[in-house]
């Protein structure tokens, strides 16, 4: 979803799925039958409106899975109050980008890369809960 109608467009020529709308209008929510998704995905910059379409999500279906990105430490912990999320910290996302490409960069092998991170998002995921 998003709000640039030239965006969606765009997505529409290349047969892609992109709908346009505009995500802090709660009526808008309501027609996206959330209660029949597969699993909701919120990547939105404003933590506030992320958080509401975090929560109304959550209130849709208590059963399915959300995958939320945190902008930052505050803002993870916000959403620690809704129930059985998946948060992902904006700022570890692009470190482990990051981190990704200079491993395999030194001749380390996609999976030895994979281990790695995959440790190292356990530990760190541990420590922000501890938070």
């Amino acid at each position: 979803i998003d709000n640039d109608h030239k965006k969606v467009q765009q997505f529409h020529k290349k047969n892609k799925h992109l709908h346009y709308g505009n995500i802090s209008n709660s009526s808008f929510l309501e027609t996206l039958n959330i209660d029949r998704a597969l699993a909701v995905i919120v990547s939105v910059s404003d933590p506030t409106l992320c958080n509401k379409i975090t929560e109304f999500a959550r209130t849709s279906n208590k059963d399915i899975p959300i995958y939320v990105k945190a902008k930052d430490l505050i803002h993870y912990k916000s959403l620690q109050k809704v129930d059985d999320l998946n948060i992902i910290p904006e700022i570890y996302e692009l470190g482990f980008k990051i981190s990704r490409e200079v491993l395999t960069l030194t001749g380390m092998r996609a999976n030895d890369v994979n281990e790695v991170i995959d440790d190292y998002q356990k530990k760190e995921g541990m420590i922000a809960d501890q938070l």
